[in-house]
């Protein structure tokens, strides 16, 4: 699928993309203000660090899936200072950033850490009241716009990993056990585990949450950004500083999680992936974890790779 996709776009993409540069890090980037770098109301960011992954398969697909699911979004992509090539997507709504690390960091930075500052720096830079999804990029694809079924004024959506795990249930307990302590997990284990790769909300409250997720990890040796999510939600820390949040249960919800729905499968309705409402979830995230998901994103999905099929997706 990788060669496929790489075949597909090389003999079409520009031969360097037109990305904008991501400030090089700096002590508090992420409470320092700083000019808008868009005007866009409704936006996509994500992160794709390895040094090929613009032009991932995986990539390639959630771009354009966001591009042809969300057409009111602008889709923004945080990617590796190394990155030379072809192969990623060009389109007049996605912007690419380019991440310059820091030298000097007080402790160890190591690729989760990457992800979760690279996301705060560039937070800081988009208009304050714009709504903001955060995803994973390389598991995931679009079949809707988030942005049109839920409201983020003045609050962030979160999304459970699956309505059947409880924090106790699995790995989770073992990532916060290390992360915060025996107490803090035993206090929290029995709410239902949050997915740190899906955050839906209004900039400035996004950032304000991501925030106290970078607060722990820079005091604690743990890497681990979803045991702080849910330490910092059901803790009450999130509440304490003022971040209004809703969390969605998965069967029901916008967002699906492939993490542990081998226990209960998944629904259908043609080439969309549907919650027990039978509503198209707006994405679908971690479709990697069952074999039988990738050959439908696969299929329905894949076909789009031509720009005869996705109107001004290249240059």
């Amino acid at each position: 699928m990788l060669a496929l996709g790489l075949l597909l776009f090389a003999s079409c993409a520009q031969s360097a993309e037109t990305a904008s540069v991501l400030t090089t890090y700096a002590d508090g980037c992420d409470s320092v203000e700083a000019s808008p770098i868009t005007k866009a109301n409704n936006i996509i960011l994500s992160v794709a660090l390895g040094e090929t992954y613009p032009r991932d398969a995986g990539v390639v697909r959630y771009v354009l899936s966001a591009i042809r699911n969300v057409p009111t979004a602008e889709i923004h992509m945080i990617i590796s200072n190394n990155y030379t090539g072809t192969g990623h997507v060009v389109h007049p709504r996605v912007v690419y950033h380019r991440l310059q690390p820091r030298k000097n960091f007080p402790f160890e930075l190591t690729p989760l850490k990457v992800r979760v500052y690279a996301v705060a720096c560039l937070l800081r830079r988009l208009p304050p009241q714009a709504t903001v999804f955060v995803t994973d990029c390389r598991d995931a694809v679009f079949q809707d716009d988030i942005s049109m079924r839920l409201n983020a004024t003045g609050m962030v959506h979160l999304f459970q990993e699956h309505s059947q795990q409880r924090i106790k249930d699995g790995i989770n307990a073992e990532w916060i056990r290390i992360c915060a302590g025996l107490g803090v997990a035993n206090a929290i284990d029995g709410f239902f585990v949050l997915n740190s790769g899906v955050i839906f909300g209004q900039v400035d409250l996004t950032r304000r949450l991501i925030r106290l997720i970078i607060d722990m990890l820079n005091t604690v040796n743990c890497d681990i950004d979803q045991a702080f999510l849910n330490v910092v939600v059901y803790t009450g820390r999130a509440a304490q500083a003022g971040v209004r949040f809703e969390v969605h249960a998965h069967e029901f919800g916008y967002v699906f999680n492939g993490f542990d729905a081998g226990k209960t499968g998944f629904r259908t309705v043609g080439c969309k992936v549907c919650n027990l409402k039978k509503k198209p979830y707006a994405l679908v995230h971690q479709y990697d974890r069952l074999p039988k998901l990738v050959e439908l994103v696969s299929a329905c999905h894949d076909r789009h790779v031509n720009a005869s099929t996705v109107p001004n997706v290249l240059a």
